[in-house]
């Protein structure tokens, strides 16, 4: 943190975390990312990961074919790296996406809208809070999470697999869920890099068919019966 109050704060509660997980008879990661973390700060021997939940919301054949669908799909709220990724597409990713794709739309869903008032473009639509999504995880082509910072394993990227829809994530979006770049989602980091992606996997059909194809197996490690796995640890620790 640069600001001072930010800093104070920071340390803070860094060590008010640190001093918890010390006393705690368990500490809940919610990733192999974050247990490997947290064994230089307490006993390893009492860090379970017990992650985000997630399991298919429809069926695969409900879902639209690749050439009945178009645009892309954010979904963020308030919370300040929504924010800057939405400032981070808007400026550095979409006008090299535009430049191959000029009529795409980006369908911005969440009440980041409050937050943003100086994005004016008509292939930029905010739709603010919306209480089912259903129907945008059916009709957009991809979801986009290109995420510069931020922790644990993001909600919103289990939500594009729910719906068998195809992603182009940063590193940090993808954070702790196991998927590989190519194979789960496409992973980038530079803004060339993303908005490549982009493009390419809207109009790649047999990429984008691929990936909605291992949809499920991304969210195995989210399952249900994962969840039962790591909870009956707790027992057999007692």
């Amino acid at each position: 943190p640069n600001k001072i109050s930010f800093r104070k704060k920071y340390f803070k509660y860094k060590k008010l975390e640190y001093k918890a997980s010390k006393l705690a008879d368990y500490v809940i990661t919610i990733s192999e990312f974050e247990e490997e973390f947290m064994k230089s700060i307490c006993d390893e021997n009492k860090i379970i990961t017990i992650s985000n939940i997630h399991y298919p919301k429809i069926n695969k054949d409900e879902t639209l074919p690749f050439e009945e669908r178009k645009d892309i799909l954010f979904i963020g709220s308030t919370h300040t790296p929504n924010v800057d990724a939405l400032y981070y597409l808007y400026n550095e990713i979409m006008p090299k996406v535009w430049a191959g794709l000029p009529d795409l739309k980006v369908n911005v869903i969440g009440n980041v809208n409050t937050e943003i008032s100086d994005i004016n473009h008509p292939n930029f639509i905010f739709h603010g809070f919306i209480h089912s999504i259903d129907d945008y995880f059916k009709s957009n082509k991809l979801m986009i999470a290109p995420l510069r910072y931020g922790a644990g394993v993001k909600g919103k990227i289990g939500q594009s697999f729910e719906y068998f829809l195809p992603l182009v994530s940063s590193s940090i979006g993808t954070e702790g869920m196991k998927l590989n770049n190519n194979e789960n989602a496409l992973i980038e980091d530079s803004p060339e890099g993303f908005a490549q992606s982009v493009i390419r996997l809207y109009l790649d059909k047999e990429l984008w068919t691929k990936l909605q194809n291992n949809s499920e197996k991304s969210l195995y490690p989210f399952s249900k019966e994962k969840l039962k796995e790591q909870i009956s640890i707790i027992g057999e620790k007692k």
